[in-house]
């Protein structure tokens, strides 16, 4: 997507926003709803809008509010990634041949080589 095109899509946005609607909590503050709507957008349409509705619209109260959540979102996506690790690196350690009684079961168990 250009430049252009982005920005246009964001001031289409902002255009639409109903702004009495931004002082309510996103997913009735359940930050883990909340970090699997973030990972569906691009970082820069979000910064874009975000920067808008914070500096314009939102008392500082509100701002520490949103910064709560956001950061228990982001502690649930840090949490995900690390578990994906985690179980990436145990599949990586597996180097014993699992017992197979057909070469069909062979190349199943054993047919991957990391």
């Amino acid at each position: 997507m250009s430049t252009v095109q982005n920005l246009n899509s964001i001031q289409n946005f902002l255009n639409n926003l109903n702004y009495n609607n931004i002082y309510l909590y996103p997913f009735n503050n359940d930050p883990l709803k909340v970090a699997i709507h973030v990972r569906n957008f691009t970082e820069i349409q979000v910064l874009t809008a975000t920067n808008d509705i914070w500096n314009l619209h939102l008392t500082d109260l509100q701002k520490n509010q949103f910064t709560d959540l956001a950061d228990k979102a982001n502690s649930i996506n840090q949490d995900f990634v690390q578990t994906n690790e985690d179980t990436l690196n145990r599949i990586y350690q597996i180097d014993l041949l699992q017992g197979a009684n057909t070469p069909l079961e062979n190349h199943i168990f054993n047919g991957v080589a990391f």
